[in-house]
């Protein structure tokens, strides 16, 4: 047997034959213990794939009954800028990894199993022209990152020819979206043609909570017009008991030691008149 050695590349394309059912399917693409096990001289020779320069740029594996799902690794793909993995069986959901694939022009996902929602990395893919998401069984919103994507002219998320149009709980879209929504293809079976989301607007109330007419009584005024009647006076009228008692008892004291001052002064006198 013949093995690669373990690059990048050759681990996402043995990370693709773990995760998915491709070497069974006649594609040539063969790993044992995720190294690639090949009878030609690299994986850019096998059925699928392209290179330039010893690196992958193309990935084209259609209409193969290819069942599995997406693995996280296909991010480590840094020179593709085509990827085409239509009409299979893949299921799971899309790795955010896919947006590491910054040179990507092309993706192409439809008529799969996919589910979850539309990764909002791929917003970081800038030259992307063409998305292919149609007849999956995606979920959510789509995602206000991809307005970045200035290039983007088509975004299928149904094919208007097949039976059933899957993507069945896709909500809305980003309304940032709206300027050239007209010309992408945004719907789903549940929901009929996809409208922006709402957003909040700061300067008005937003629909779902309406303006309290007045405060909740459980929440106390912020400057009370006078001191609750349970809790004590701040000022007292009166001192208190025991203060009393510690007054008269400081002022007897006071007069008893005047009264034996006053008693040793004059004994003092007499006593120095009688000399």
């Amino acid at each position: 047997m013949i093995f690669l050695p373990v690059t990048l590349q050759n681990k996402a394309v043995c990370d693709f034959v773990a995760a998915t059912n491709i070497a069974s399917k006649g594609y040539g693409w063969s790993c044992v213990n995720g190294f690639p096990h090949i009878t030609r001289s690299s994986v850019c020779d096998w059925n699928g794939i392209s290179c330039s320069s010893g690196s992958i740029n193309v990935l084209r594996v259609v209409t193969g009954r290819i069942s599995g799902t997406v693995p996280a690794s296909l991010g480590l793909l840094s020179s593709l800028y085509y990827l085409a993995l239509n009409d299979n069986y893949l299921s799971g959901s899309l790795p955010s990894t896919l947006g590491l694939l910054t040179k990507l022009t092309y993706i192409q996902f439809g008529s799969n199993r996919l589910t979850g929602t539309v990764p909002s990395s791929l917003g970081n893919l800038l030259l992307l022209g063409s998305l292919f998401l149609d007849t999956n069984s995606l979920s959510g919103s789509i995602p206000s990152s991809l307005c970045a994507i200035t290039k983007l002219s088509t975004f299928m998320l149904y094919w208007s020819g097949a039976s059933y149009k899957g993507n069945v709980g896709l909500t809305c879209y980003a309304s940032c979206l709206s300027a050239f929504a007209s010309s992408l293809n945004f719907y789903s079976v549940t929901n009929g043609y996809l409208q922006p989301c709402t957003t909040f607007s700061p300067t008005s109330t937003p629909a779902y909570s309406a303006a309290p007419s007045s405060r909740p009584t459980r929440i106390p005024s912020a400057y009370p017009s006078s001191l609750p009647s349970a809790g004590p006076s701040l000022v007292p009228t009166s001192a208190p008991t025991t203060g009393t008692i510690v007054i008269i008892n400081c002022t007897s004291l006071f007069y008893f030691l005047h009264l034996l001052y006053t008693y040793f002064v004059t004994s003092a006198s007499s006593n120095c008149s009688l000399l």
